[in-house]
């Protein structure tokens, strides 16, 4: 039998060892103090008894920053109780935005759908669309659809520009999928 003060504090402990390293993450609980996880590490937070357990998690910015990324949390749903730890698992998936202008065979191609991309193409090929991968996952190639016909676009570095998370291609020439 061990003797002792129960103290009159819980924490969480933050696991984000999946998250990317070199990006920062906010971590509260309720209306609880935030602490600052960075990705591929644990820490843990202070939070106050009879509290339910409902981890909110933020990324946090700066100027260096080039992707963004949905961030989840898995933890107990119950009550915290003194002197208890509980462990909350922090998860995300990379939101990239992608600009560019589609051609097949040298020619624009309009009012087509890039599939994955919630996006379809303007009259003159562009398109804005918002990709959501795994967070260690890079976008390769894009899907296109028009009348019928897929299309397979592979995508070359040289053509691909990364500005604040935004992936900007200058062109992308497709080929007729078999």
């Amino acid at each position: 039998m061990a003797w002792g003060k129960t103290d009159n504090t819980s924490a969480l402990i933050i696991d984000a060892t999946e998250l990317p390293r070199g990006q920062y993450f906010e971590i509260n609980n309720r209306d609880s103090q935030g602490v600052v996880v960075m990705g591929g590490k644990k820490t843990t937070l202070n939070i106050q008894p009879y509290r339910k357990i409902l981890p909110i998690a933020e990324q946090l910015f700066n100027d260096e920053i080039n992707q963004f990324y949905n961030l989840s949390t898995r933890s107990a749903s119950t009550w915290a109780l003194p002197g208890q730890v509980y462990n909350v698992k922090l998860m995300a998936t990379k939101n990239q935005t992608v600009t560019g202008r589609v051609y097949s065979k040298g020619y624009p191609l309009p009012n087509a759908r890039i599939v994955g991309g919630n996006a379809i193409t303007d009259s003159e090929g562009y398109f804005v669309g918002d990709f959501i991968l795994n967070i260690h996952s890079q976008l390769g190639s894009l899907k296109v659809e028009k009348d019928g016909i897929k299309y397979q676009c592979p995508l070359q570095n040289e053509n691909i520009k990364l500005t604040h998370g935004v992936m900007q291609i200058r062109e992308v020439q497709c080929e007729v999928k078999s």
